[in-house]
């Protein structure tokens, strides 16, 4: 099943995890030692009444090293898309490199939203950021007001406008 992702695509994916240590998981190319990776993704909330509470995500290779890893908090409904965004720098190559996302609410059947997810060298971060939610369609001048200030409130609540 797919949803509307944080730009207006439909590429993300809702996931259920029907296990406790159910995976989602996807390959990444060799890791070089020394040389920066990000690792980004969106989740959200797919309000649904059962959402994840939270989010374990990995890079893993085939040996069943761990390279990195985090525990994410999935984001309230009200939180739309949130972008997490994080970066490690690799000492070994390995083979066989995998992102996972795996259930973090261990023992409960709960589903979340992934879209986007990216990993890619640099020294510098790429893409990202979080994102508020983004506002339907205005067809009149009030919804159209409304839908400004609502921007705008948010954009502050984020510390993006002052």
């Amino acid at each position: 099943m797919t949803d509307t992702d944080a730009y207006g695509g439909t590429d993300a994916a809702v996931y259920t995890y029907t296990a406790a240590a159910g995976l989602v998981y996807g390959s990444l190319a060799a890791m070089t030692p020394g040389v920066p990776v990000w690792v980004e993704f969106d989740i959200k909330n797919p309000n649904d009444g059962n959402a994840l509470d939270q989010l374990r995500v990995y890079v893993r290779d085939s040996n069943a090293a761990y390279h990195w890893r985090r525990v994410v908090k999935v984001p309230a409904v009200a939180d739309g898309w949130v972008t997490y965004a994080f970066t490690f720098t690799p000492r070994t190559t390995g083979t066989g490199h995998n992102l996972f996302f795996s259930n973090a609410d261990t023992g409960l059947l709960r589903s979340v939203l992934i879209g986007r997810p990216r990993v890619y060298h640099s020294n510098e971060r790429v893409l990202g950021g979080r994102r508020p939610t983004i506002a339907a369609a205005a067809t009149d001048p009030a919804t159209t007001q409304t839908l400004v200030n609502d921007l705008r409130a948010k954009l502050i609540s984020l510390g993006i406008l002052g």
